[in-house]
């Protein structure tokens, strides 16, 4: 005699239907948030990037006791890193994200051999929702983020 068992094992059509349009709907929510996420993480490596060349730009010329200088390319979208050898370094600006604009005299900032800027100032970086400010204390060429303009 063959047994048979009254219950079923496994889903009905309707808890697959219902699982699977619960998961669509979290999906659905999901993906703008992450999307706003990432773009504001390239924002932040942008700004973090500029922050390393100034400070590179600043330790150089105080090893090699000349003057370097960082252009700041606003029509290019892009900054250029001229260190103590002479040779320019391009950095782009990554899609999405603006290097909007400078306050330094022809968009260049200096340092002297001393290791102080010419001038101290600002950079302003967005994206379509939001602005990123890399400011250059004009003394000691401290370099630090914000996300509101300096004072």
């Amino acid at each position: 005699m063959t047994w048979k068992s009254t219950y079923c094992f496994g889903f009905s059509v309707l808890e697959v239907i219902i699982g699977l349009s619960l998961c669509a709907l979290l999906l659905a929510l999901g993906v703008p948030s992450l999307s706003r996420l990432q773009g504001e993480s390239v924002l932040l490596g942008t700004a973090q990037q500029i922050a390393s060349a100034i400070r590179l730009a600043r330790i150089e010329a105080l090893e090699a006791a000349t003057q370097t200088r960082i252009i700041f390319d606003v029509a290019g979208n892009r900054f250029l890193f001229r260190g103590k050898e002479g040779k320019t370094r391009i950095y782009p600006v990554p899609e999405g994200v603006a290097l909007y604009a400078t306050n330094f005299p022809s968009n260049e900032l200096r340092f002297l051999p001393s290791g102080t800027p010419l001038c101290g100032g600002t950079v302003i970086l967005r994206t379509p929702k939001k602005r990123k400010y890399v400011i250059i204390a004009p003394v000691t060429g401290r370099v630090r983020l914000s996300d509101t303009p300096p004072q």
